[in-house]
């Protein structure tokens, strides 16, 4: 498979690639840890994925909902759907796509609604409000700064390391205690985690990403 921009994709022509005598099949997508990348790194493919899955979940979830209190309505949520929404959301959450991101939105509007048993045309909004819980941008934003904090704290081994592009000088800068953004010409290089993650924590105050403990940290943002 490859992977570019639609304009990109449209000035490669035909080829096949050959290894040891066997030629390999061509995909517009592959599921690859879970994730369901195309061609494009539209995300549409996986979302659709995922969406079929929660809704599978919330569909046994309204057959066996008379018998369960409340809470255990929303424990069942939180261990058996909030997992797929959230898993790898840094990769491919948000990505400039509203219409994408507002179709996972929907998903966890109907779960709140199904726990609270409000009609069906009720306000997902009050739902999510009711239940105390994040909307799902809001969670993968957490997730991109918890991210961030960890590769900058060590706490994670990645193969980007944001401890190198600090802005190292002596001048009182707004921007000193900044990590540098990359370089991007294209609102599709600006899509790419390490751009959005940089931005976002450079936007916290230079206390809060100075916590010295990830729970002291995630309470700020």
């Amino acid at each position: 498979m490859i992977i570019g921009s639609s304009q990109r994709l449209k000035s490669v022509g035909k080829f096949s690639l050959q290894i040891c005598d066997e030629f390999l099949d061509k995909t517009d997508c592959y599921k690859y840890l879970g994730v369901i990348i195309n061609e494009t790194l539209s995300w549409g493919d996986h979302v659709d994925y995922i969406s079929t899955k929660v809704n599978q979940r919330l569909g046994i979830l309204r057959r066996i909902r008379h018998l369960l209190p409340i809470n255990t309505r929303e424990l069942y949520v939180k261990s058996m759907i909030l997992p797929l929404l959230d898993y790898s959301d840094i990769v491919w959450g948000d990505k400039h796509n509203k219409t994408l991101m507002a179709k996972v939105q929907l998903l966890q509007g109907k779960a709140a609604k199904l726990i609270l048993d409000k009609a069906k045309h009720s306000s997902a909004t009050e739902a999510i409000n009711e239940l105390d819980w994040l909307v799902l941008s809001e969670r993968r934003r957490q997730h991109r700064l918890s991210f961030v904090f960890k590769c900058m704290h060590g706490l994670i081994d990645w193969n980007f390391n944001f401890t190198h592009l600090r802005e190292t000088h002596p001048y009182n800068t707004r921007q000193k205690d900044d990590v540098l953004l990359p370089k991007s010409r294209s609102q599709w290089g600006q899509q790419r985690l390490t751009y959005q993650a940089i931005k976002e924590w450079n936007g916290l105050p230079v206390s809060t990403r100075n916590s010295n403990s990830l729970d002291l940290f995630m309470k700020l943002v």
